[in-house]
């Protein structure tokens, strides 16, 4: 089971959970996050002064990982098709930064 920093309500403190590991749909990725940015915007999320959000979510919309499962063929810009484990290990040189919608989500818990 992965495990997960999330603000489980307005106003309480990070907590760190297990969560199932989601269910990949066709033609999608699981990226195992090494790095994420917390911003001013989680902040906000944090201390409940954005009005509409669903909780609990997992801060970090900026994030730098490896693909750790693939279902089905993706490829990149320039039509190689991605593997399982790319982008893993430190000396690599090669991560995947991604900015992640808002409305994308990690089991019950909504990335913003």
């Amino acid at each position: 089971m992965p495990l997960v920093a999330l603000i489980p309500q307005p106003n309480a403190p990070v907590e760190l959970r297990d969560v199932p590991s989601p269910e990949l749909e066709n033609d999608s990725a699981l990226l195992e996050v090494e790095l994420s940015e917390v911003c001013g915007t989680d902040v906000y999320l944090q201390k409940g002064l954005l009005k509409g959000v669903p909780y609990p979510l997992v801060p970090g919309h900026v994030s730098v990982g490896w693909l750790s499962k693939i279902r089905g063929a993706l490829f990149d810009v320039e039509g190689r098709e991605f593997r399982e484990g790319l982008g893993r290990g430190l000396g690599s040189g090669l991560r995947f930064a991604i900015l992640l919608p808002a409305s994308v989500r990690y089991s019950n818990a909504n990335i913003h």
